[in-house]
């Protein structure tokens, strides 16, 4: 089943308001949730996302040239001033006590990019990530991962800590930094619908409009 990331997003908001409310907010069992959502990240075929990121490397002409720019030093450069600005560690730390650990989805994100073979690049080329995000939405269990989230209490607690003001409040601020905007453009003009996908993630919070956010 081939699932785009703007469908993942709406299907987010339909698991999201389809939570039964409660009336009161019960405290968070951090290692609890950590458990849960790992169980649900191992639905993630990795080893099929590994063949489908050499395929493209092999094939893909704009992949090679998207992951080429992300080796060059400007690139490493933004991507260190965003790990290194307090706005993002306060969004990394708030984070983390819901179980989600970005340090880890980074480094595992860099490990690739930086042992990539990308071969011979013409820097002129058009940078896409489109077609190999289609072919890894074609793996990945995306309705089974989130039937298993919607049926899910403590994960349905933890979206309701998610959803305070505070927690947008410290969102919005690492969206904010100026390096982040580009980071988020520069996917964008790589075929990546970032700017969709956290529309509709805003809307499924109850945030409001993500671009004037």
């Amino acid at each position: 089943m081939k699932v785009s990331l703007t469908l993942f997003a709406t299907l987010l908001v339909y698991v999201v308001f389809g939570l039964e409310p409660e009336t009161t907010v019960v405290p968070l069992d951090k290692d609890q949730v950590k458990e849960e959502l790992n169980e649900i990240i191992s639905l993630i075929p990795r080893d099929n996302i590994t063949e489908i990121a050499n395929s493209h490397l092999a094939h893909d002409e704009g992949f090679r040239a998207a992951i080429y720019y992300m080796q060059q030093p400007e690139w490493r450069a933004m991507v260190d001033s965003i790990r290194a600005n307090p706005k993002w560690i306060a969004f990394k730390e708030m984070v983390s006590k819901f179980g989600l650990d970005i340090d880890q989805l980074i480094k595992c994100t860099k490990t690739f990019i930086e042992n990539a073979n990308v071969g011979d690049v013409d820097p002129k080329a058009n940078r896409s990530l489109a077609a190999f995000v289609k072919d890894v939405e074609g793996v990945i269990p995306i309705g089974q991962m989130l039937v298993t989230f919607g049926k899910n209490k403590n994960l349905q607690n933890m979206l309701q800590h998610i959803q305070t003001d505070e927690s947008k409040a410290v969102v919005v601020d690492a969206l904010n930094i100026p390096e982040v905007k580009k980071y988020v453009q520069e996917l964008s003009d790589m075929e990546l619908n970032v700017k969709e996908v956290l529309t509709f993630v805003f809307a499924a919070l109850g945030w409001g409009n993500f671009e004037s956010a």
